[in-house]
């Protein structure tokens, strides 16, 4: 039974630190949607929108290697004790060679590089039942109650479990005893011997590094901010800011720790504000300049967010074109229903939201692929409400890439092909579309995806920024945007889990929460997940230090909340 209990862990699904890190930071309803993606689909892998590809994950990985320089150059720490992490050398992908040549980067590929590789913890140590003598064995077992009362102790084969234990334990203990006088295979008595962890996940994590004995590293790049407390000052004479570690990031240290055997680990985040500065002053010299952009150069449209649910998307095309004609109502949702066989939503309702998503999301990108100005002329919308649809259905927070194919000055137009994107979760490939965009239309895009990167970014000059945000609202972009001096900023903080109490809270917590994953059990009967982020957002943070490139120069420091309050 033993061996057969070790090649099923082993089995196991595999769960990355960093994906359960970014799973537990969604909204509730997102929360609820994957979920149930990854109860239902033991393939399942979460999608990300072209902002998060094109522009967080490659300054990311980018400017890693920068700020490890910047932490060593700057802290008090020995670099002759730092372990990189491990570098296959590869080329850069299409989204990394474009940030590369908007920062201006000395950067061809990464290298090789020897480190601290990913590792697996399936804590498959002392499953096998060991025999001492004929009459005594070690075993163990999980508890899955909070407390026995019952003296009577029934065995459970299933994740070999014991229930009606005389001792109380907590939730999600596993337990080493020594029993005797076996009856049909039951125990009747032991003594706890120690109590480690088992988790319903083989766990795999690479940190970024270790340093010395005891810490992992995690870097983090933020684009556009400083990760601070919830009740920071604003850093504007106000006093001190205070600085954290969010609380996902927290997980991801704790599940990094747990696999490579620390207790400590340093969060160093790097904030280098010419990310965000390159690649708006980017987009603003594209937009500026439409007609002279060559074929293969790369370009962006709005998009909504993966994370958006397509009933909120419908019905915000609705309440606009309500506001304009009670009658486009009604031809809206025929149009919807004979170019994508997309019905209306039920409601409004959080069940009915994510029951729409798993039928019809497909559909609604199909919807939005294919419209055009062309095509809602010829359902007899007119000139406002289809410039308010198509500044509506497609415009969130996110946006797509693509390639210049052609331009056709004598129509002002230019030919686009997106980005092919592999869903592998529904198996499909999407995009890869081909699509004629008017000049006009093309200023408007950017016009929306500069506001909504510019307000996200709020660690910059409020006195630089404002007059040029300003224009932006009145559709005006200028030739150049502000150009200030700017400077990087560094914090080093770190999350030190050697109290014995505090990391077994942390298991039992997680350990819980990963159980009803698992199991398919629904999170809204027990809630386990907000039992995991109060146990993590209790955790002591300990701040180490903060270097700025100019410590004489305040300007960085001010964040939006400054930027509001100022009056010109």
């Amino acid at each position: 039974m033993s061996n057969a209990f070790v090649t099923s862990l082993k089995d196991r699904k595999i769960m990355h630190a960093s994906t359960l890190a970014a799973f537990v930071n969604k909204t509730p309803m997102v929360f609820r949607k994957y979920w149930k993606e990854y109860t239902t689909n033991p393939k399942f892998s979460p999608l990300f929108g072209g902002r998060t590809k094109a522009i967080y994950f490659c300054h990311g990985n980018l400017f890693e290697d920068k700020a490890l320089e910047y932490l060593f150059e700057n802290f008090d720490l020995d670099v002759n004790k730092l372990t990189e992490q491990f570098q296959a050398a590869s080329a850069f992908n299409i989204y990394e060679q474009e940030y590369v040549k908007i920062n201006n980067l000395d950067m061809q590929s990464y290298e090789a590089r020897a480190g601290v590789g990913s590792k697996l913890y399936m804590d498959d140590k002392a499953i096998v039942i060991k025999k001492v003598n004929a009459n005594y064995k070690i075993q163990w077992s999980i508890v899955d109650k909070k407390t026995w009362k019952t003296g009577k102790m029934t065995y459970i084969s299933k994740d070999l479990l014991f229930r009606g234990l005389k001792r109380e334990y907590s939730l999600g203990e596993r337990i080493y005893f020594k029993y005797s006088n076996v009856r049909n295979d039951k125990p009747e008595s032991f003594d706890i011997i120690d109590i480690p962890a088992l988790l319903p996940f083989t766990i795999s994590s690479r940190p970024d590094g270790y340093y010395g004995e005891d810490h992992i590293i995690e870097v983090k790049c933020p684009w556009g901010n400083l990760y601070k407390a919830k009740d920071s000052p604003i850093g504007n004479g106000d006093g001190e800011e205070i600085f954290t570690i969010p609380v996902h990031y927290r997980l991801q240290m704790f599940l990094e720790m747990l696999v490579h055997g620390k207790r400590k680990g340093y969060f160093f985040q790097y904030y280098n504000p010419s990310g965000w500065q390159n690649f708006v002053r980017h987009l603003c010299n594209q937009v500026n300049n439409i007609t002279e952009l060559d074929t293969d150069v790369r370009v962006y449209k709005p998009w909504v967010d993966v994370d958006t649910n397509m009933t909120t998307v419908l019905y915000r095309v609705i309440d606009k074109l309500k506001k304009l004609d009670a009658s486009y109502e009604e031809r809206w949702w025929r149009y919807c229903k004979a170019v994508a066989s997309l019905p209306p939503p039920k409601s409004k309702r959080t069940d009915d939201k994510l029951e729409y998503d798993e039928q019809y999301a497909k559909r609604g990108y199909y919807l939005m692929q294919l419209t055009t100005s062309e095509k809602l002329d010829g359902w007899g919308f007119d000139d406002v409400a289809i410039k308010t649809i198509m500044q509506t259905l497609p415009f969130g927070s996110s946006f797509k890439v693509g390639t210049i194919v052609e331009h056709d000055e004598d129509k002002e137009r230019i030919h686009i092909v997106w980005d092919q994107v592999k869903d592998n979760n529904l198996n499909v490939y999407l995009d890869e579309f081909y699509e004629w965009m008017d000049y006009d239309q093309f200023r408007v895009g950017y016009l929306h995806i500069l506001r909504t990167l510019t307000t996200s970014v709020r660690r910059k000059n409020p006195a630089d920024w404002r007059a040029w945000e300003f224009d932006l609202k009145d559709g005006a972009i200028s030739p150049e945007p502000p150009n200030p001096y700017s400077y990087p900023e560094a914090v080093l903080l770190e999350l030190d889990l050697s109290d014995d109490m505090v990391w077994k809270s942390i298991i039992i917590a997680l350990r819980s929460f990963l159980l009803d994953l698992k199991y398919k059990v629904d999170f809204r009967q027990r809630n386990y997940n907000k039992e995991l982020m109060s146990t993590l957002e209790k955790l002591k943070i300990k701040f180490i230090g903060k270097h700025s490139g100019e410590d004489s120069t305040p300007a960085l420091t001010q964040t939006l909340e400054a930027w509001k309050n100022l009056k010109i």
